[in-house]
């Protein structure tokens, strides 16, 4: 009897242990902001010199059937500080339609300012400024002279 009741002991105490304390888990690594402008200027270079970027980069095929071995597709998020000069050209150049104000970009940067950015999009300036084989999205933040992209490379 008492190595019965020490083994219902024994296994309370290890399944008490393997329950969750009510915090969230942190499974996913933090994701690591890069500022190396050179891989956004070769994929977006007509966007010219670019004064900063920020940008991540989270791989999202591996080996399948649309990502032969070796050659994995990349989900690349980020914002690209464009040249006081390229902004406003771009400004006049395209027409601009607004986002919804609810829209926000899927990545922060503290030191952008972006909290109250109005963000644009043109068919337009995708068109002409994306190349049509990377799949994507660009946005622009036309006072700030800001792009947002998000776009799929391999």
């Amino acid at each position: 009897m008492k190595l019965a009741i020490v083994c219902v002991a024994i296994c309370l105490l290890v399944t008490g242990c393997g329950q969750s304390s009510g915090q969230p888990k942190s499974t996913a690594a933090k994701e690591v902001v890069r500022t190396d402008a050179a891989p956004i200027s070769k994929r977006l270079s007509k966007l010219g010199a670019l004064q900063a970027v920020w940008w991540t980069s989270t791989q999202v095929t591996t080996d399948s059937a649309l990502s032969p071995p070796g050659n994995p597709a990349y989900r690349v998020v980020g914002f690209a500080q464009l040249e006081k000069g390229k902004a406003d050209e771009l400004s006049q150049q395209f027409q601009w339609q607004q986002v919804p104000p609810d829209w926000k970009p899927a990545l922060t940067i503290t030191n952008l300012n972006l909290d109250s950015a109005t963000w644009s999009q043109s068919p337009a300036f995708a068109k002409d400024y994306k190349p049509q084989q990377i799949p994507g999205k660009l946005f622009f933040e036309r006072l700030k002279g800001v792009v947002y992209f998000d776009l799929e490379i391999e």
